[in-house]
């Protein structure tokens, strides 16, 4: 990838600075050919680039945000690292969900203790397969059991056999509240309905008895 990489930018003679919108967009999984310092020195406004004639998605990240990136780690905290820069989305810690979203797959990438600090809200906005791309280890060292128990059905399903193998007991107690919190709910909603379907049974037993009675009596 960075034989390739490099190739096109000394072809067209540009530096990692001069990279634009189109340029990273096109590259897609060749950005991985650059070094965590290089990617560093990309251009936080291209990167993130003009809003889409077509939805209210960045052009840059509407691209990369779907794909499985084949970068290390440094180098995908490198990419975040320029995303959160205020020539791009600004700081994590004032970002909504619907930056998380708008992101994707990208937001495996950011840093352990951006990823700890993260609020109810902000976790919600995660991608199902931006989780599924975070290294085990990490998701266990980053996520609370408290932070793990806001996941959606979704989300909490889209948590790896790998990620859940080095998750302690609590961790995984929240995951797997997560994942039938749908069930759940309708169970219990279930249980509640249930004593009022059985009044109303039994009122009905009673009133035919009543008219029998009564039926009889005449």
């Amino acid at each position: 990838m960075r034989a390739v990489i490099l190739g096109v930018m000394r072809k067209r003679k540009l530096k990692v600075e001069q990279l634009t919108v189109v340029d990273l967009a096109s590259f897609g999984h060749l950005i991985c050919g650059l070094y965590p310092s290089e990617i560093k020195r990309l251009n936080p406004y291209n990167l993130r680039g003009p809003k889409s004639f077509f939805c209210n998605c960045s052009m840059a990240v509407l691209f990369l945000r779907e794909m499985s990136l084949p970068c290390t780690e440094q180098q995908m905290e490198a990419l975040m690292n320029r995303l959160s820069r205020s020539e791009a989305f600004g700081p994590v810690s004032a970002w909504g969900p619907d930056v998380f979203t708008e992101i994707g797959t990208l937001a495996a990438g950011l840093e352990d203790m951006v990823l700890s600090a993260l609020v109810q809200e902000q976790v919600e906005g995660i991608t199902p397969e931006a989780i599924a791309l975070m290294p085990p280890i990490k998701m266990a060292v980053v996520f609370s059991a408290v932070q793990l128990s806001w996941l959606s059905v979704e989300q909490a399903w889209a948590v790896t056999e790998e990620q859940w193998t080095e998750l302690d007991t609590e961790q995984r107690h929240a995951v797997g509240l997560a994942r039938y919190e749908g069930d759940i709910l309708l169970e219990l909603r279930g249980r509640n309905l249930a004593p009022a379907a059985l009044n109303t049974d039994s009122f009905t037993i009673h009133s035919v008895a009543l008219c029998l009675l009564l039926w009889q009596l005449i």
